[in-house]
């Protein structure tokens, strides 16, 4: 252990591999244990799990430092808040970057431009008006304010646009709360204890979105339906996402990790619902020729 450091560490071995336990406390002040692999084995070469270590504790070091340890934390408390106490223009920031690596850094620009000037003005007009309370009336106050100001009318289209978009991201889940859609799918397929403890991802991803799926009751296709799906996901989403040429030597597994770290299952129940209509067409045309 290093007493110079605003943390504790030991290492330890857990099923024949060596890992790094940290101790630290919160920005809350609240005491955490956190288990970081090492991907090496028990019986590894002292000098090989020294390096190993060294390269884990710096990292986290630099993490707990930019407060990189707490994000997550924060993001999950704004998970859980109601349409009623999500401030506005906070929610319109945490959809941004939620949806950044899902979107061109062009696209991301425009967006941040726009949104920058959505947050200046009800910040200003409508300083604590929250999700819950937005309507179209605000919304339209904004729009005549800048309409006013000498910005055109196509402009505004794209505002709206965009503000839309946002709104229509977040959907309404149980218990009232508001969760974004883009990224939610990436935790709930790769949790953050998994990652941290064993980086891996499910065997077959179709199977475990089916089961997952049918453990909430709300499983209404048959797995031929997922497979398709999650095709749909690997060749055309990872593709929009990466671009032909970079797609062209992606391997299988390549797609899969970069749907997960792209969150580009975040809308998997609307490309299952789909692929379903996409097939019962095809089925229909099929019983029309026949």
């Amino acid at each position: 252990m290093k007493a110079s450091l605003p943390f504790k560490y030991i290492t330890a071995v857990k099923g024949g591999k060596h890992y790094v336990v940290f101790d630290y406390k919160d920005n809350e002040g609240k005491r955490k244990r956190k288990w970081i692999g090492t991907d090496l084995p028990e019986k590894c070469p002292k000098k090989a799990l020294n390096v190993k270590v060294e390269e884990i504790v710096t990292q986290f070091y630099e993490d707990y430092i930019h407060g990189q340890l707490f994000k997550k934390a924060q993001e999950q408390a704004r998970a859980k808040l109601t349409a009623a106490d999500y401030k506005f223009t906070v929610f319109m920031r945490d959809w941004l970057e939620a949806i950044k690596p899902t979107i061109a850094e062009t696209t991301y620009e425009s967006y941040s431009q726009k949104l920058n000037s959505v947050v200046r003005y009800f910040d200003t007009v409508f300083p604590d008006i929250t999700l819950a309370e937005v309507t179209a009336v605000e919304l339209q106050k904004f729009y005549n304010d800048k309409f006013a100001e000498g910005m055109t009318a196509n402009t505004i289209k794209h505002y709206h646009a965009n503000i839309h978009k946002a709104l229509k991201s977040y959907r309404k889940g149980k218990n009232g709360q508001f969760v974004p859609t883009v990224a939610q799918f990436k935790e709930y397929l790769y949790p953050y204890e998994k990652r941290v403890v064993k980086d891996d991802l499910p065997l077959s991803p179709e199977r475990y979105l089916m089961e997952e799926d049918i453990k909430r009751g709300q499983c209404k296709y048959l797995f031929p339906v997922y497979v398709k799906a999650v095709d749909y996901v690997f060749n055309v989403k990872v593709k929009e996402a990466v671009g032909e040429k970079v797609f062209r030597d992606f391997t299988l597994g390549k797609k899969y990790r970069t749907a997960v770290d792209y969150g580009l299952f975040a809308d998997f129940d609307k490309i299952l619902d789909m692929v379903y209509a996409e097939g019962k067409k095809h089925e229909q045309g099929i019983a029309k020729k026949s």
